[in-house]
Protein backbone atom coordinates (compact mmCIF):
# COMPACT_ATOMS: atom_id res chain seq x y z
CA UNK A 1 0.00 0.00 0.00
CA UNK A 2 1.31 3.44 -0.93
CA UNK A 3 2.13 5.79 1.92
CA UNK A 4 -0.19 8.68 2.73
CA UNK A 5 2.04 11.70 3.22
CA UNK A 6 -0.71 14.02 4.40
CA UNK A 7 -2.92 16.63 2.78
CA UNK A 8 -1.70 19.44 0.56
CA UNK A 9 -3.30 22.79 -0.27
CA UNK A 10 -4.29 21.34 -3.63
CA UNK A 11 -6.43 18.70 -1.91
CA UNK A 12 -8.84 21.48 -0.89
CA UNK A 13 -9.37 22.74 -4.43
CA UNK A 14 -11.19 19.76 -5.96
CA UNK A 15 -10.06 16.30 -7.07
CA UNK A 16 -7.81 17.05 -10.06
CA UNK A 17 -4.36 15.61 -9.36
CA UNK A 18 -5.26 14.32 -5.89
CA UNK A 19 -4.69 10.78 -4.61
CA UNK A 20 -5.72 10.86 -0.93
CA UNK A 21 -9.11 9.16 -1.51
CA UNK A 22 -7.61 6.01 -3.02
CA UNK A 23 -7.49 2.54 -1.53
CA UNK A 24 -3.71 2.75 -1.84
CA UNK A 25 -3.72 5.95 0.23
CA UNK A 26 -5.88 7.37 3.07
CA UNK A 27 -9.01 5.49 2.03
CA UNK A 28 -7.36 2.10 2.26
CA UNK A 29 -5.52 2.96 5.48
CA UNK A 30 -8.70 3.97 7.29
CA UNK A 31 -10.69 1.01 5.97
CA UNK A 32 -7.99 -1.41 7.13
CA UNK A 33 -7.80 0.15 10.60
CA UNK A 34 -11.60 0.12 10.98
CA UNK A 35 -12.23 -3.38 9.65
CA UNK A 36 -11.92 -5.06 13.06
CA UNK A 37 -14.73 -2.91 14.52
CA UNK A 38 -16.94 -2.16 11.51
CA UNK A 39 -16.95 -5.60 9.88
CA UNK A 40 -14.83 -7.92 7.72
CA UNK A 41 -16.13 -6.51 4.44
CA UNK A 42 -15.24 -2.89 5.27
CA UNK A 43 -13.97 -0.98 2.23
CA UNK A 44 -13.44 2.60 1.08
CA UNK A 45 -14.73 4.44 -1.96
CA UNK A 46 -13.73 7.76 -3.48
CA UNK A 47 -16.96 9.50 -4.50
CA UNK A 48 -17.18 10.41 -8.17
CA UNK A 49 -16.22 13.98 -8.99
CA UNK A 50 -16.14 15.07 -5.34
CA UNK A 51 -13.33 15.45 -2.77
CA UNK A 52 -15.11 12.91 -0.63
CA UNK A 53 -14.28 9.49 0.78
CA UNK A 54 -16.79 6.94 2.11
CA UNK A 55 -16.05 3.96 4.34
CA UNK A 56 -18.71 1.31 4.86
CA UNK A 57 -19.41 -2.39 4.76
CA UNK A 58 -19.68 -3.45 1.12
CA UNK A 59 -22.75 -5.54 2.00
CA UNK A 60 -24.49 -2.32 3.11
CA UNK A 61 -23.37 0.14 0.43
CA UNK A 62 -23.75 0.76 -3.29
CA UNK A 63 -21.05 2.81 -5.00
CA UNK A 64 -23.32 3.56 -7.97
CA UNK A 65 -26.11 4.89 -5.72
CA UNK A 66 -24.82 5.55 -2.20
CA UNK A 67 -27.62 7.86 -1.02
CA UNK A 68 -29.68 5.32 0.90
CA UNK A 69 -26.74 4.04 2.93
CA UNK A 70 -25.02 5.19 6.09
CA UNK A 71 -21.28 5.73 5.76
CA UNK A 72 -18.26 7.03 7.58
CA UNK A 73 -16.73 9.87 5.61
CA UNK A 74 -13.84 12.25 5.08
CA UNK A 75 -14.19 15.49 3.06
CA UNK A 76 -11.70 18.09 1.98
CA UNK A 77 -13.97 21.09 1.59
CA UNK A 78 -12.78 24.39 0.15
CA UNK A 79 -14.06 27.61 -1.28
CA UNK A 80 -12.16 26.79 -4.46
CA UNK A 81 -14.08 23.52 -4.93
CA UNK A 82 -16.80 23.50 -7.55
CA UNK A 83 -19.45 22.99 -4.85
CA UNK A 84 -17.75 25.15 -2.21
CA UNK A 85 -19.92 27.44 -0.10
CA UNK A 86 -18.61 30.90 0.56
CA UNK A 87 -19.86 30.61 4.15
CA UNK A 88 -17.86 27.50 4.90
CA UNK A 89 -14.17 28.27 4.71
CA UNK A 90 -11.59 25.63 3.87
CA UNK A 91 -11.86 22.61 6.16
CA UNK A 92 -11.32 18.92 6.65
CA UNK A 93 -14.55 17.29 7.85
CA UNK A 94 -14.90 13.68 9.03
CA UNK A 95 -17.49 11.59 10.81
CA UNK A 96 -20.71 9.71 10.09
CA UNK A 97 -23.25 10.53 7.38
CA UNK A 98 -26.74 9.27 6.56
CA UNK A 99 -29.30 10.68 4.15
CA UNK A 100 -33.05 10.53 4.51
CA UNK A 101 -36.25 11.73 2.93
CA UNK A 102 -39.47 12.61 4.69
CA UNK A 103 -42.16 9.93 4.40
CA UNK A 104 -39.89 7.58 2.45
CA UNK A 105 -38.49 5.23 5.08
CA UNK A 106 -38.76 2.21 2.78
CA UNK A 107 -36.07 3.57 0.46
CA UNK A 108 -33.87 4.92 3.26
CA UNK A 109 -33.72 2.06 5.80
CA UNK A 110 -30.55 3.24 7.52
CA UNK A 111 -32.14 6.62 8.27
CA UNK A 112 -35.27 4.81 9.49
CA UNK A 113 -33.19 2.49 11.70
CA UNK A 114 -31.33 5.41 13.22
CA UNK A 115 -34.48 7.28 14.18
CA UNK A 116 -36.23 4.16 15.42
CA UNK A 117 -33.29 3.19 17.63
CA UNK A 118 -33.09 6.71 19.01
CA UNK A 119 -36.64 6.12 20.22
CA UNK A 120 -36.02 2.68 21.66
CA UNK A 121 -32.31 2.14 22.41
CA UNK A 122 -30.57 3.83 25.31
CA UNK A 123 -27.35 2.26 24.01
CA UNK A 124 -27.47 4.11 20.69
CA UNK A 125 -28.18 7.51 22.21
CA UNK A 126 -25.49 6.96 24.87
CA UNK A 127 -22.91 6.08 22.20
CA UNK A 128 -23.87 9.12 20.15
CA UNK A 129 -23.73 11.49 23.12
CA UNK A 130 -20.40 10.06 24.31
CA UNK A 131 -18.78 10.55 20.89
CA UNK A 132 -20.15 14.08 20.64
CA UNK A 133 -18.74 15.03 24.04
CA UNK A 134 -15.35 13.35 23.71
CA UNK A 135 -14.54 14.70 20.26
CA UNK A 136 -16.58 17.92 20.22
CA UNK A 137 -18.68 16.66 17.32
CA UNK A 138 -21.46 18.61 15.65
CA UNK A 139 -24.80 17.17 14.54
CA UNK A 140 -26.24 19.06 11.57
CA UNK A 141 -27.96 18.91 8.23
CA UNK A 142 -24.47 19.45 6.79
CA UNK A 143 -25.14 20.80 3.32
CA UNK A 144 -27.83 23.17 4.59
CA UNK A 145 -26.41 24.19 7.95
CA UNK A 146 -25.91 27.79 6.81
CA UNK A 147 -29.26 27.92 5.01
CA UNK A 148 -32.03 28.02 7.66
CA UNK A 149 -30.44 24.99 9.31
CA UNK A 150 -31.94 22.54 6.86
CA UNK A 151 -34.29 19.85 8.16
CA UNK A 152 -33.21 20.32 11.79
CA UNK A 153 -33.41 24.11 11.98
CA UNK A 154 -30.30 24.19 14.22
CA UNK A 155 -26.99 22.45 14.64
CA UNK A 156 -26.14 20.72 17.92
CA UNK A 157 -23.10 19.95 20.04
CA UNK A 158 -22.12 18.75 23.50
CA UNK A 159 -19.80 21.19 25.24
CA UNK A 160 -18.34 20.61 28.72
CA UNK A 161 -21.16 18.28 29.60
CA UNK A 162 -23.96 20.57 28.41
CA UNK A 163 -25.97 20.21 25.23
CA UNK A 164 -26.16 23.29 23.01
CA UNK A 165 -27.80 24.35 19.77
CA UNK A 166 -27.09 27.13 17.33
CA UNK A 167 -29.22 28.67 14.57
CA UNK A 168 -27.90 28.90 10.98
CA UNK A 169 -25.09 31.24 10.08
CA UNK A 170 -22.36 32.27 12.48
CA UNK A 171 -22.67 29.98 15.53
CA UNK A 172 -24.27 31.52 18.62
CA UNK A 173 -24.53 28.54 20.94
CA UNK A 174 -27.28 28.33 23.57
CA UNK A 175 -28.17 25.61 26.07
CA UNK A 176 -30.69 22.97 25.08
CA UNK A 177 -31.44 19.37 26.06
CA UNK A 178 -30.52 15.99 24.62
CA UNK A 179 -34.24 15.35 24.25
CA UNK A 180 -34.62 18.41 22.03
CA UNK A 181 -31.99 17.14 19.61
CA UNK A 182 -33.53 13.67 19.54
CA UNK A 183 -36.99 15.15 18.91
CA UNK A 184 -35.62 17.13 15.97
CA UNK A 185 -33.94 14.08 14.50
CA UNK A 186 -37.02 11.95 14.81
CA UNK A 187 -39.57 14.45 13.58
CA UNK A 188 -37.71 16.71 11.07
CA UNK A 189 -39.98 19.58 12.15
CA UNK A 190 -39.25 22.04 9.33
CA UNK A 191 -40.52 22.12 5.76
CA UNK A 192 -37.46 20.40 4.32
CA UNK A 193 -38.14 17.02 2.68
CA UNK A 194 -34.51 15.92 2.59
CA UNK A 195 -31.79 15.64 5.21
CA UNK A 196 -28.03 15.11 4.92
CA UNK A 197 -27.46 14.25 8.56
CA UNK A 198 -23.83 14.44 9.63
CA UNK A 199 -22.19 13.80 12.99
CA UNK A 200 -18.77 15.28 12.38
CA UNK A 201 -15.59 17.00 13.45
CA UNK A 202 -13.92 19.87 11.63
CA UNK A 203 -10.32 20.89 11.20
CA UNK A 204 -9.23 23.94 9.26
CA UNK A 205 -7.09 23.41 6.19
CA UNK A 206 -3.93 24.92 7.65
CA UNK A 207 -4.01 22.60 10.67
CA UNK A 208 -4.78 19.54 8.54
CA UNK A 209 -1.91 20.25 6.15
CA UNK A 210 0.52 21.00 8.98
CA UNK A 211 -0.12 17.62 10.63
CA UNK A 212 1.15 15.74 7.58
CA UNK A 213 0.60 11.97 7.86
CA UNK A 214 -0.24 12.38 11.57
CA UNK A 215 -3.66 13.74 10.54
CA UNK A 216 -4.76 10.10 10.31
CA UNK A 217 -4.79 9.82 14.11
CA UNK A 218 -7.52 12.37 14.97
CA UNK A 219 -9.59 11.26 11.98
CA UNK A 220 -9.42 7.61 13.03
CA UNK A 221 -10.29 8.41 16.65
CA UNK A 222 -13.49 10.16 15.58
CA UNK A 223 -14.50 7.45 13.12
CA UNK A 224 -13.86 4.72 15.70
CA UNK A 225 -16.03 6.53 18.24
CA UNK A 226 -18.94 6.53 15.76
CA UNK A 227 -18.72 2.85 14.80
CA UNK A 228 -21.38 1.78 17.37
CA UNK A 229 -23.79 4.32 15.86
CA UNK A 230 -22.99 3.15 12.34
CA UNK A 231 -23.49 -0.50 13.24
CA UNK A 232 -26.87 0.30 14.80
CA UNK A 233 -27.91 2.10 11.62
CA UNK A 234 -27.16 -0.83 9.33
CA UNK A 235 -28.44 -3.61 11.60
CA UNK A 236 -31.63 -5.32 10.50
CA UNK A 237 -34.66 -4.48 12.67
CA UNK A 238 -35.37 -7.08 15.31
CA UNK A 239 -38.62 -8.99 15.16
Amino acid sequence: MAAFAGFTDNDFKGIAGTTWRGRDALGGMLAADLRHSVGPDTRSWGVRRRPELHIARSSHYDFAEPRSYAKLFVYTWGNDCEDGDEEDGDELAYGLFVEGKRDDDANYPHWRNFRERLRTSDGLSAALFAAMEEHRLIVADYNQRYNRGGALGDQFRSHRGAFQSSPPGKPTWRDCSQEDMIDRLISMPGDQKWIDLHVFAQMDKAAAVKLGPEVVKPVLLVLESLVPVYRAMIASPTA
